[in-house]
């Protein structure tokens, strides 16, 4: 479940810094899995646990002044690994990762909270979607540019619930896992 809402994380790879000048033209960069993570961390009154994608996948284009214009993020919901078999199948049957496979972030804006600079905070707002619901959210990250402009990264992390997206806590012991998820990501994206 959790690692369905991962997923939000990868919107802040959507973000990019505004920086002038930087590019001549419209450009497009893309995650590079190689160096990407949306983690995800629950709990239940036993214990804590945290799944890990590193197929996280999409793309983010900046326009002429290196401003962020489109950016989609997309992770396999069954990709997400705890360490921990069953407790991974039990979040694909509970998320119905068959029928929903992916847990995507389409970005619609991006609000800088300080001049743009080589790093520079900011907060991502797009459409999350996960187990067939469609929820907007808001996601504070960190962008990162490297020093030749040719990769982003972008860090940052947020809470959902299972609820807001119409999903049955999986259960151990019969005591459900708690409703929130901790969403960490960690992304670097290359200039394509």
């Amino acid at each position: 479940m959790k690692s369905c809402l991962l997923p939000p994380l990868a919107a802040l790879a959507l973000v990019t810094l505004a920086v002038p000048g930087l590019h001549a033209q419209a450009t497009t960069f893309r995650i590079d899995p190689a160096r990407s993570t949306v983690v995800y961390e629950m709990s239940h009154p036993a214990h804590s646990f945290s799944g890990t994608s590193r197929q996280v996948s999409g793309t983010i284009t900046t326009n002429a002044a290196g401003v962020i214009t489109a950016a989609t993020v997309s992770a396999p919901v069954q990709s997400f690994s705890s360490g921990n078999r069953s407790r991974d199948s039990n979040m694909i049957e509970a998320t119905e990762a068959y029928i929903h496979r992916n847990v995507t972030f389409q970005l619609t804006g991006l609000t800088m909270l300080a001049t743009p600079t080589a790093e520079a905070n900011a907060t991502a707002e797009g459409t999350l979607t996960f187990h067939g619901v469609r929820q907007t959210v808001r996601v504070p990250v960190l962008v990162q540019r490297s020093g030749s402009g040719d990769d982003l990264r972008v860090r940052g992390a947020f809470d959902v619930t299972l609820s807001q997206f119409r999903v049955s806590p999986p259960r151990l012991l019969g005591v459900p896992v708690r409703d929130q998820i901790h969403l960490i990501l960690d992304l670097t994206a290359r200039r394509s």
